[in-house]
């Protein structure tokens, strides 16, 4: 009976083992069902999706084909119509005639730049920009003279070509073609006169200035920059034209002080040498005269009278031509002599 019990429980156990099974597996088949149904209807909906996607594409598509093709239209009717415009608008004829008149000058920088870079920290930080402006500026003044000639040529240019441009401003009063309507006419007129004008020059110039340190690993950059303007290289330029100016002056007066120096010296030269002929030439004739009173001086003077010539004789051998006719003179004055021994004496002391 024990046994009997015992299996009858294990047969039990079984049963409902196998009816539990039974229900997971039907569950499990109804959940896989139900599964494929939705996966099924979700490709349904998927594939509607698309098929929509794919009408609206083709929809757009065709939308864009239209739009194109009116561009296209479009495109062609303002080529056309501009084309006419362009061919029987006195304006835009005159604007060409003007604009192959005038030629500018655009071989000019605008910016002018000059990179330096510093071998330490600390002397970037110590750029003086100014004496770096100056210094750019005396390396290179005709480059930047020239720059200033080309941007005063270029404004005198514009502006000569804007009052003239600003005159033709006069727009058709009758439309020049049939299939365009005197509003779209002078529309056309004025887009062409204002896509026609010149563009404007360079009028504008300056120097940049770059300063730059690189550590020697490459790891920290460094860098100091200034600008300066074009009124700022012209007041630059005029300070080192006055300064030029006046270094020129000093050595043109330097120079023509060292000229009249050099002249005075030559003619003081001149006279020490005139000077020493003549003292040369009054040492010979008083010894002359000195040796003639000797010979005459018991027949014709007296011993006070000839002591007396003799001691004038030597004052006068120790006097200049200049202070000989200066004595002569005076002679003359205190009427010692009469005015034919005056010409006669000062003649002697020219021609000696």
């Amino acid at each position: 009976p024990f046994l009997l019990i015992k299996w009858t429980v294990q047969i039990i156990k079984w049963i409902i083992q196998v009816i539990e099974k039974a229900n997971q597996n039907k569950k499990e088949q109804e959940l896989y069902n139900k599964q494929e149904k939705l996966r099924i209807e979700e490709n349904k909906h998927q594939q509607e999706l698309r098929n929509q996607q794919e009408r609206l594409r083709i929809e757009e598509y065709k939308h864009q084909q239209e739009i194109e093709k009116e561009r296209k239209a479009t495109e062609e009717k303002y080529q056309r119509d501009i084309s006419l415009v362009k061919d029987t608008s006195p304006l835009y004829a005159n604007v060409l005639n003007l604009n192959k008149k005038y030629s500018f000058d655009n071989s000019i920088n605008s910016i002018n730049t000059y990179k330096m870079e510093y071998l330490s920290k600390a002397s970037l930080d110590k750029v003086d920009f100014e004496r770096v402006f100056i210094t750019i500026l005396s390396e290179n003044e005709q480059f930047f003279e020239a720059i200033l000639s080309k941007i005063n040529f270029n404004i005198k240019l514009w502006r000569e070509y804007q009052s003239k441009y600003n005159k033709l401003e006069h727009y058709a009063e009758e439309s020049k073609n049939e299939e365009l309507s005197l509003v779209s006419y002078n529309s056309f007129e004025k887009i062409l006169f204002k896509q026609e004008k010149l563009d404007m020059p360079i009028i504008r110039t300056c120097i940049q200035i770059f300063a730059s340190y690189t550590s020697p690993t490459g790891q920290n950059y460094y860098k100091r920059e200034k600008i300066f303007s074009q009124k700022e290289v012209v007041s630059g330029l005029e300070k080192m034209r006055v300064l030029k100016e006046q270094q020129k002056k000093e050595e043109e007066e330097s120079h023509k002080a060292k000229e009249e120096t050099l002249v005075k010296m030559r003619r003081l030269r001149e006279i020490d040498k005139i000077e020493a002929q003549l003292t040369k030439k009054q040492n010979e004739i008083a010894q002359k005269e000195k040796e003639f009173l000797i010979a005459t001086q018991d027949h014709i003077y007296s011993t006070e009278l000839k002591t007396e010539i003799i001691k004038e004789e030597k004052q006068d051998s120790t006097l200049t031509p200049y202070e000989q006719l200066k004595k002569l003179k005076q002679k003359l004055d205190d009427c010692e002599i009469d005015i034919e021994e005056y010409t006669q004496k000062r003649k002697e002391i020219m021609a000696g």
